[in-house]
């Protein structure tokens, strides 16, 4: 198994991307060097919205992460009412019961 580099990747993406512009005319016509041209610049945009998307995912764990570590207040429990008791309080119980 062989490991490719970033760049080696890139590369690789490009050379297929622009094979398959040069496939979809049906390899007639045209020249190979805007075919690469185009390719290089649709992969490095998908590897830049890639990258910012792992840079986002990374820091929204890291967000997280750090909220797991914050003690609670009130013994982890909110200030709202819980729904049930919402529903209860409103006269929307659902037995039929009105609030006292």
């Amino acid at each position: 198994m062989t490991i490719m580099t970033d760049e080696e990747r890139r590369r690789q993406m490009i050379a297929e991307a622009a094979y398959f512009r040069a496939e979809r005319r049906g390899f007639s016509g045209g020249d190979p060097v805007p075919d690469w041209i185009e390719a290089e610049a649709e992969i490095d945009a998908r590897l830049r919205r890639e990258s910012e998307r792992r840079a986002l995912l990374e820091r929204l764990e890291e967000g997280l992460g750090s909220r797991k570590r914050e003690p609670r207040r009130n013994g982890g429990r909110g200030t709202a009412a819980t729904p049930k008791r919402r529903r209860a309080n409103s006269g929307l119980a659902g037995d039929g019961a009105k609030p006292e």
